[in-house]
C-alpha cells in the first residue's frame, strides 16, 4: 500500500485552494457545488488512483467552503469595491535607520527634501527606520543628501501598486489580509505592503507588477 498518495480530502483542497476564481465563488456562495465536484473530479481521481465517487467530493467542497467563509472575508463584503488603483514603474525603495535621538529631525528633514524632488515621495516611519518610496529619477538627489550618514542599498526595479480605497470599503475588516491572499494564490510576491485607512500601497517587483494590477482589478470588477 502506498502511504505517500493524498487522501480525497487532501486532493479536493489542493484543488481548490490553487484555483482562485473558485476561491472567490465559494466565499461569495456563488458556486454550485454538484457542477464543481463534476468538473474536477477527473483531476481528484487522478491525484488519488482511485473512482471517488462525485457525492463525496460535494460533502468536501462544502466543508472546504464553510472554512473558507468563517477563516475569510464574508461574503458579502465588496473588498475592492469602487476601488482606484494607481501603478507607478520606475519606483526605489530606501531604508534608512537613524539613532533614536535623532529620528524626528531626520524625518523633518526628508521631508523638506521631498520639495526638491521631481516626484513627491512616499516617507514612511517605522519603529526604528524610515521607509523612502520614491522615483528612480530622484535617486541622485536622496544619495547625495543621505550618503554621508547611511550606507544606501536601494532596491531598484520595483513598482508602486496604489489603492484608494471607498469609504464602504474602509469600515471593512480584513482588507490587507484579503488582498496579500489574493496575490498569494496567484503566485505574486510582496516587496512591501503599506496599509492606511484610505489606502494602501503596495511595492512589488515591476516583472510581476501589471499582472498584480490585472488579478486586482479584475476581483474589483467582480464586486461590481
Amino acid at each position: 500500500m502506498n502511504t505517500d498518495k493524498p487522501t480525497i480530502s487532501q486532493a479536493v483542497g489542493d484543488v481548490l485552494t490553487r484555483d482562485n476564481a473558485v476561491n472567490q465563488h465559494l466565499r461569495m456562495g456563488i458556486i454550485n457545488y454538484h457542477a464543481l465536484a463534476t468538473r474536477i473530479k477527473p483531476t481528484i481521481d487522478r491525484i488519488t488512483e482511485r473512482d471517488v465517487n462525485i457525492s463525496t467530493i460535494v460533502v468536501i467542497i462544502k466543508r472546504f467552503a464553510d472554512v473558507r467563509s468563517k477563516l475569510g472575508l464574508p461574503p458579502k463584503i465588496p473588498a475592492l469595491k469602487d476601488a482606484k488603483m494607481t501603478l507607478t514603474s520606475g519606483v526605489i525603495d530606501i531604508t534608512i535607520t537613524p539613532k533614536k535621538a535623532n529620528f524626528m529631525n531626520e524625518l523633518k528633514r526628508l521631508v523638506e527634501l521631498s520639495a526638491k524632488l521631481e516626484e513627491h515621495p512616499h516617507i514612511l516611519p517605522l519603529v526604528s527606520s524610515i521607509k523612502i518610496i520614491a522615483d528612480a529619477n530622484d535617486y541622485g538627489k536622496l544619495k547625495t543628501a543621505l550618503r554621508n550618514q547611511y550606507t544606501l542599498k536601494p532596491r531598484m526595479n520595483t513598482a508602486k501598486l496604489t489603492i484608494q480605497l471607498s469609504e464602504e470599503v474602509e469600515k471593512s475588516p480584513g482588507i490587507a489580509a484579503y488582498i496579500t491572499d489574493l496575490l498569494y494564490r496567484n503566485g505574486i510576491s510582496i516587496v512591501n505592503l503599506f496599509l492606511g485607512y484610505e489606502e494602501i500601497i503596495l511595492i512589488l517587483d515591476e516583472s510581476d507588477a501589471p499582472r498584480t494590477y490585472s488579478i486586482i482589478k479584475e476581483a474589483a470588477n467582480e464586486t461590481q
